[in-house]
């Protein structure tokens, strides 16, 4: 079954495969190739070197290594993603119904199959699902046809290969962040986007800190974006990944800057949403302020 296991690194069946790797695979070299493959994921390239069963689960687990280390969110999604995609896609070739069926129990232990339905037990799909507003529930059961349960599926691969929350960076050797960056700036970036930009958050300056700032600025301008979106009535929700995707556009210089730290901004800000916005205090802070064809200040000079 080590070809299941390749197929599926995020599987119970690729865990029992990697009890028999050594500490002999995390090397600068493995990894190097581990972040490559992590790349081809991302940018939706077919790998151009084939592999055996083991080595593909051992890249899988490498690359999230690289993911934990490299530490921006949006790179994770891109990557869980891709992971998801392709056993989907190995799913619908699927013709050996008890592989897919031992691969949905790994999420939703309870499932079970019956004239081409699936049925699962309430818990199971509140731990992977998306809420009940449609789904069709009957005596704390869930049902669902095939398509249905493959989307399911393919949400819960999606979120257990995005949580790297088990990566303890602090126990691997130190090439581990020398090799994450190496690889982090050949990760394509997103664009950070407003979902229900304003007048504030459509200022000169704010576009300009959301491409990221260097080192020493970088907390002034998590703060200067999330009192802007406050004066543009954001939800907070919104607010958090307007700022997460701003701190991953910042520069790393001698420690990183976190998404956590920015989102600690975004919850100061939120709880103390009175806090105006000062051009003068952001020039104070070295924030780059234009205010060459800048409306705030236009109407700050048509008011006087």
């Amino acid at each position: 079954m080590d070809e299941f296991a390749a197929a599926y690194p995020f599987s119970s069946r690729a865990r029992e495969l990697l009890k028999s790797v050594g500490k002999e695979e995390l090397s600068p070299q493995r990894l190097r190739s581990a972040g490559e493959r992590l790349l081809d994921a991302i940018q939706g390239r077919k790998p151009f070197r084939e592999q055996s069963a083991r080595e593909r689960v051992v890249d899988y687990v490498l690359a999230r290594i690289l993911l934990a280390a490299i530490d921006r969110p949006s790179a994770a999604r891109k990557y869980a993603s891709s992971v998801a995609r392709a056993a989907l896609e190995k799913i619908g070739d699927e013709t050996i119904e008890e592989r897919f069926a031992e691969l949905a129990k790994d999420f939703f232990p309870s499932v079970q199959e019956s004239g081409g339905e699936y049925v699962v037990s309430l818990a199971d799909y509140l731990k992977n699902g998306s809420g009940l507003l449609y789904a069709p529930l009957e005596a704390g059961k869930v049902f669902f046809s095939r398509n249905e349960i493959q989307s399911l599926l393919k949400k819960a691969i999606e979120a257990r290969v995005c949580d790297l929350s088990s990566i303890s960076l602090k126990t691997l050797p130190p090439f581990v962040s020398e090799v994450a960056k190496e690889i982090e700036p050949r990760i394509p970036r997103e664009q950070a986007r407003v979902a229900h930009a304003g007048k504030y958050l459509d200022l000169p300056c704010m576009k300009k800190i959301l491409q990221g700032l260097p080192e020493g600025k970088r907390f002034y301008g998590a703060m200067a974006l999330a009192i802007a979106c406050v004066k543009d009535g954001l939800s907070k929700e919104d607010a958090v990944k307007l700022v997460s995707s701003y701190a991953e556009n910042c520069s790393k210089g001698s420690s990183p800057f976190t998404v956590r730290e920015a989102q600690t901004s975004v919850d100061w800000i939120y709880r103390h949403s009175s806090i105006g916005f000062s051009c003068n205090k952001m020039r104070e802070q070295g924030l780059p302020v234009d205010c060459a064809g800048c409306s705030l200040a236009l109407e700050r000079r048509r008011a006087k």
